[in-house]
């Protein structure tokens, strides 16, 4: 049998909002174009006007992650800017360092936090 190639499909359903924010960052292709979210949420305002103002990008950053789970690889770096990837280094280089690094220092406070429990409360049972 044919050994078949796992080819990722860019059609996840996105909601009017989404698909709109999409259509802005795929304008800014390369991390050398990154726009930050000051800069965006003004081009989309009329997409957050029942959002109160210093609450916008949190929503923009929870519109950009739906896009992302529904294999859209929109690209950030940590508080700088958003980017559409040129490249495949552009979007590993991104998963790293907003992503696998915080999972890792996530991972590492939860087992410290189940290690002190253990010593804290010795006897009085098991963790979950």
């Amino acid at each position: 049998m044919p050994k078949q190639s796992r080819k990722p499909k860019l059609q996840g359903k996105l909601t009017h909002r989404q698909k709109r924010v999409l259509e802005e960052l795929q304008l800014h292709v390369g991390v050398e174009n990154l726009i930050t979210a000051e800069n965006i949420l003004p081009r989309l305002d009329f997409l957050f006007r029942e959002v109160a103002q210093e609450h916008r990008g949190r929503h923009l950053r929870i519109e950009v992650n739906a896009i992302r789970k529904a294999g859209y690889p929109v690209c950030s770096q940590g508080g700088k800017g958003y980017w559409w990837p040129k490249n495949l280094n552009e979007i590993k280089y991104s998963a790293e360092k907003e992503f696998r690094s915080k999972a890792r220092d996530l991972l590492t406070t939860a087992a410290s936090m189940e290690e002190a429990g253990l010593v804290l409360f010795e006897g009085q049972g098991e963790l979950l």
